[in-house]
């Protein structure tokens, strides 16, 4: 049976593009990496109230090559120091988020999108912060 000349055509196409897929993959793949998202910076430091302070979230923390910033609680038989002056900024990020959460949008989260979430965080960070 003879094959008609569109099919041919046809066959012809399918077999270029089948040579062309390996090159194809290499350039999506390529174009993947550009567009992936860079990994989010290591923290230094653990901020954490005494409700954290355990022998074994220490020993996680500086597994992880993370300062555990944590005031021991009073009861610890051997009181663990930390870094004073550090642990005093935790205090100015609790009051902030404090006062996020008196508006009612950010506190409830009623955005479905993250960006439209964090733009209106953004917003109410400036009107509290001129406040």
């Amino acid at each position: 049976m003879p094959e008609c000349p569109g099919c041919r055509a046809a066959h012809a196409r399918i077999s270029e593009l089948e040579a062309n897929v390996p090159e194809l993959e290499g350039k999506l793949r390529d174009l993947l990496d550009k567009l992936k998202p860079p990994a989010p910076p290591r923290p230094a430091a653990s901020l954490t109230d005494k409700g954290y302070d355990s022998d074994d979230i220490c020993a996680d923390l500086k597994e992880q090559e993370i300062q555990p910033v944590i005031p021991t609680k009073a009861n610890r038989v051997k009181q663990i120091p930390h870094d004073k002056k550090l642990y005093q900024r935790r205090n100015c990020v609790e009051r902030l988020a404090g006062k996020l959460k008196q508006f009612r949008a950010i506190a409830t989260r009623y955005d479905k999108l993250g960006c439209t979430f964090l733009a209106a965080v953004h917003l109410v960070a400036a009107f509290v912060m001129a406040r």
